[in-house]
């Protein structure tokens, strides 16, 4: 009977940790800069890749962009692996006020609180 109770802990500790991992999200980036590229309609972002990060979730618009609208904002289409701390978005329309911000996803698929808008 103890062999019993003990693996009945055990999965009970495993479904605990499970479940609090699930729960996780990586860190906000807090210091996305946008630069020109030297190239007409494109600028560099830059940013420090929080730690856990697989991909990214890049958005754009006109207008600055908050918690509240950035699902309604433009995702820029990009495959930046996380390790990324920078990259290129191009083919905007010029003479314009771009902003942008982006979230970091881990493997988990878990968002990061939006970043600062640059």
């Amino acid at each position: 009977m103890k062999f019993k109770s003990i693996l009945i802990i055990e999965t009970l500790i495993g479904i605990f940790f499970t479940i609090n991992l699930a729960k996780a999200q990586p860190a906000a980036i807090n210091d996305l800069k946008c630069v020109f590229s030297g190239m007409p309609g494109a600028v560099w972002l830059t940013w420090t890749p929080p730690v856990g990060t697989n991909s990214y979730d890049v958005r754009y618009a006109l207008s600055p962009i908050t918690s509240d609208n950035y699902s309604l904002t433009s995702q820029y289409p990009q495959n930046w692996p996380g390790s990324a701390n920078k990259g290129l978005v191009d083919y905007l329309t010029e003479n314009k006020t771009w902003f942008f911000a982006m979230k970091a996803i881990d493997a988990g698929n878990n968002y990061s609180d939006i970043s600062n808008v640059a």
